[in-house]
């Protein structure tokens, strides 16, 4: 019996040794790439912060129209100006005296903004969404009643027409 199939005990330990420290070398190189995946999400998500809080803070102002003083709405109101302080105050202006404005008219900002805050809201809520909605419905189709006509009988009129039955 060939027995050069056989390996040395020392043999079936450096196999296992080296299987060993390459199993190892790969967890090494998967958390690394773990952490960096990590902090590309988080990197993300603080973006994603950025924009939501901007976006918000437009549409906030969009919806302040009816703040602003009818006669003068040119006015930033005192109160803004004293919560937000200027900066933040003239931008709610900004986005306040865009909104007076016919859809025509306004700025593409405020309809972009507003987009980008319901769109993260959504996505937002459907990270948490345990059930995943497929958007297929139930169609419950009947059978209707036939409707009966009456019979009419036809008779031909002028050529023969033989004994052919229409």
């Amino acid at each position: 019996m060939p027995e050069d199939w056989l390996k040395s005990k020392d043999e079936i330990e450096f196999a296992q040794a080296r299987s060993s420290m390459l199993a190892k070398m790969r967890d090494s190189e998967l958390a690394e790439i773990e952490d960096e995946a990590k902090l590309a999400r988080e990197r993300l998500r603080s973006i994603e912060n950025d924009i939501f809080r901007k976006a918000l803070e437009v549409v906030d102002g969009a919806i302040s129209f009816n703040e602003l003083d009818p006669e003068n709405p040119l006015e930033i109101p005192q109160e803004w100006i004293d919560e937000l302080g200027d900066e933040r105050a003239f931008r709610k202006h900004n986005a306040a005296t865009a909104a007076l404005r016919s859809a025509k008219e306004a700025p593409m900002g405020l309809k972009i903004a507003e987009n980008m805050a319901s769109n993260i809201i959504r996505a937002r809520a459907s990270e948490k969404q345990t059930q995943v909605n497929i958007g297929i419905e139930k169609v419950l189709i009947m059978e209707a009643p036939m409707q009966e006509f009456p019979e009419v009988v036809v008779e031909a009129h002028g050529e023969e027409q033989g004994d052919e039955d229409y």
